[in-house]
């Protein structure tokens, strides 16, 4: 896996510091900050190319591959949504 730049070390010590000071769970971590900030977007339709960019994905099929799950909640909604516009 391809390591961003900057200084990622950095920031993820000073959230480790922020989690723990504010009493948060010790297995609270970047990654799953970011796969609930995912998740979360995603369930409220925000398109998959803004979450890819939001996540540093290159390709918005990076983010397809690993959330898929969430967007098959939105699959089953727009399917509702659709049946109710047409009457069904």
């Amino acid at each position: 896996m391809k390591k961003r730049s900057g200084s990622s070390d950095h920031l993820c010590s000073r959230i480790c510091v922020s989690t723990h000071s504010i009493k948060l769970p010790d297995n609270l971590n970047v990654h799953s900050l970011q796969h609930t900030n995912a998740s979360m977007l995603i369930a409220q339709g925000v398109d998959v190319r803004t979450v890819a960019g939001l996540l540093g994905h290159a390709q918005p099929s990076t983010t397809l591959d690993i959330y898929s799950h969430a967007f098959d909640k939105n699959k089953k909604l727009a399917q509702e949504k659709l049946a109710e516009a047409m009457g069904l």
